[in-house]
């Protein structure tokens, strides 16, 4: 059987990435597509392409952004919980092989996943010349991923820190053999 922090952190990955990905329908057509219209604008004048294929490739970036607008609440719910099971293994091993409390394992483990997704973040800004984290900040809200973050965080840690009716529903095993 899984552990109760890998159930937990996954379940809560899809509802709370299909949540996210419902919320963020309504910004998606003004803010992640301008975004993404322009970092790729800035990449391909950095890499001197001709204006005319800039033009074009925009063109079809913009009608294959506007397909995936539907997808985005299953694309978020797949992220999240490829999120949550980083999350929850790496809290496993904390809680159970270096006799961590839960909160605590789980307070370890997002920040060492935060530091992970911060230099990842670092590398990308440092490849854009700096423009990428203005550019993201200036498109997509700070709140939402904020929210994306510590609502992850403060859910997971309640989750796995206050006994209720989930326990049964997660951990309880079959009621006939």
């Amino acid at each position: 059987m899984a552990s109760k922090l890998i159930t937990y952190a996954v379940f809560l990955g899809a509802i709370f990435g299909l949540f996210m990905g419902i919320v963020i329908i309504p910004i998606y057509d003004s803010c992640v597509v301008d975004f993404a219209m322009e970092l790729t604008k800035r990449d391909l004048i950095r890499h001197n392409v001709p204006e005319s294929e800039i033009n074009t490739t925009l063109a079809v970036l913009k009608g294959e952004l506007a397909a995936f607008k539907y997808w985005m609440p299953v694309a978020e719910m797949i992220n999240l919980v490829i999120y949550g099971l980083i999350i929850g293994g790496i809290a496993h091993i904390f809680h159970y092989r270096v006799r961590l409390k839960e909160p605590a394992a789980i307070s370890v483990a997002f920040l060492i996943v935060i530091g992970i997704y911060s230099l990842i973040l670092y590398g990308v800004n440092v490849y854009y010349s700096g423009d990428f984290i203005p550019m993201l900040l200036k498109y997509v809200p700070l709140w939402y991923i904020l929210l994306g973050v510590f609502g992850f965080f403060g859910l997971y840690i309640v989750l796995c820190s206050v006994r209720g009716p989930w326990d049964r529903w997660f951990m309880g095993g079959p009621k006939h053999y």
